[in-house]
């Protein structure tokens, strides 16, 4: 999303800009329809292609439609053409930025509310089509009768209750690589007042009817980190996120012991249905880790792979019914 925060910004500054998208690919290739980075005068300013030779000459054939504002296709064989040897074969489409300052600044006022868009590119370089969709009518990107089609999803948000060292280091790689981060602490943990820029939303309760209340309503498409400073603490959200009818992630720091202890508790309440446990990660992590940043890494990644599982499932409807 923070590429087209950047396009804007370069638009909104008349600096010239060309966006590069991914929009037709055959074969073996590094990325999927949808990828895109950005290009102004001075060169790449965010995103990628799929590096290596196709990138550098669509570089700098951007760079001469920076000069002449004109879009194009741009095809290449990986390995025919360029000497790469992945197998396949991608078609770009190059773009000046400058004519869709509107479609920009309404994509991202979408995406403030957290409105999912369906966006139809006309590959003869006419206006583009922004409409908004359900959440859950999410398709893969692809081309056909000379339009490119696409969504565009808010970034999924991740809520961490808590903020303690392990949250702090999972936040921040987790926003680097397309989360949301909505930081919920009691400010008890640590002083608050000055958060870091990863951090796109603070509630100062641990409680979830109180994000209700602040309009921020946890939901299908969210994911749940607890790490707070307490056992007691984490146990009372546990309790609360279950009866959230289902959410994408649920991840509880600590041991297979911490896990078994808090379920014989609230087993006991009998508050807490079953179909939960079998989808509460803790240990949290795909791999065994024991510092600070190894912990993050490990997390981020099993967020990522969840995530992946989800557009997956998606694409496979997606490709049944289109």
């Amino acid at each position: 999303m923070k590429i087209f925060h950047h396009a804007l910004e370069l638009a909104i500054q008349k600096t010239p800009a060309v966006l590069i998208t991914v929009i037709d690919v055959q074969g073996s290739v590094p990325r999927q329809p949808g990828a895109r980075l950005l290009v102004a005068p001075q060169g790449l300013v965010a995103g990628t292609v799929g590096g290596g030779r196709l990138e550098y000459e669509a570089i700098n054939q951007a760079l001469e439609i920076c000069k002449n504002n004109q879009s194009q296709c741009f095809k290449r064989h990986l390995v025919r053409d360029l000497g790469m040897c992945c197998g396949g074969s991608m078609e770009l489409y190059i773009e000046p930025v400058s004519p869709h300052l509107d479609m920009f600044k309404q994509l991202l006022i979408y995406m403030e509310q957290r409105q999912p868009v369906k966006i139809t590119t006309p590959l003869n370089g006419d206006d583009k089509i922004i409409e908004p969709i359900d959440i859950d009518a999410y398709f893969p990107a692809y081309m056909a009768h000379e339009n490119f089609y696409e969504t565009i999803m808010p970034s999924p948000r991740l809520f961490l209750f808590g903020y303690g060292h392990i949250n702090k280091a999972v936040g921040k790689l987790a926003a680097e690589v397309g989360f949301f981060p909505v930081v919920c602490d009691d400010g008890e943990t640590e002083n608050v007042e000055s958060l870091p820029s990863w951090v796109e939303q603070y509630c100062d309760s641990f409680d979830i009817s109180y994000l209700h209340k602040q309009n921020i309503i946890i939901d299908s498409h969210d994911y749940v980190v607890i790490a707070t400073r307490d056992h007691a603490i984490d146990q009372d959200i546990v309790e609360q996120v279950s009866n959230i009818e289902h959410v994408a992630y649920v991840g509880l720091i600590g041991s297979k012991g911490k896990r078994r202890r808090f379920k014989n508790r609230l087993d006991v309440k009998g508050t807490v249905p079953e179909r939960f446990w079998n989808q509460l990660k803790s240990p949290m992590g795909i791999i065994e880790a024991e510092s600070v940043n190894e912990i993050a890494v490990s997390i981020v990644a099993e967020l990522i792979e969840v995530r992946n599982q989800y557009r997956d499932c998606t694409n496979t409807v997606a490709a049944k019914t289109r």
